[in-house]
């Protein structure tokens, strides 16, 4: 096999892989967007969605925390960064 076709092989592979990996992302992400907000919200915060970035923004004690929900990351001041919607709203709840 020729070095070319490998590497047409290999790009063929990457793609599917890129389009799989974004049917699953989209399929998961509304769920998790969801139920980060309504987590905020039934602890009285007022989150905004911003879809653009693919984030949820809040105020937590005058600081901005930022939530993207499908990595599940968070970081803010007045919050330890991390990853892990539970670990946020356990930070949340002290």
């Amino acid at each position: 096999m020729s070095n070319r076709n490998h590497r047409s092989e290999f790009s063929e592979d990457m793609e599917l892989l890129r389009e799989l990996t974004q049917k699953n992302r989209s399929g998961k992400e509304p769920g998790r967007r969801e139920y980060v907000l309504a987590e905020l919200r039934k602890r009285g915060f007022q989150p905004e969605d911003d879809t653009e970035n693919k984030c949820i923004r809040f105020s937590f004690r005058g600081n901005v925390i930022t939530v993207w929900p499908y990595k599940g990351w968070f970081s803010g001041k007045g919050v330890k960064d991390g990853r892990g919607i539970s670990k946020l709203l356990k930070q949340l709840d002290r």
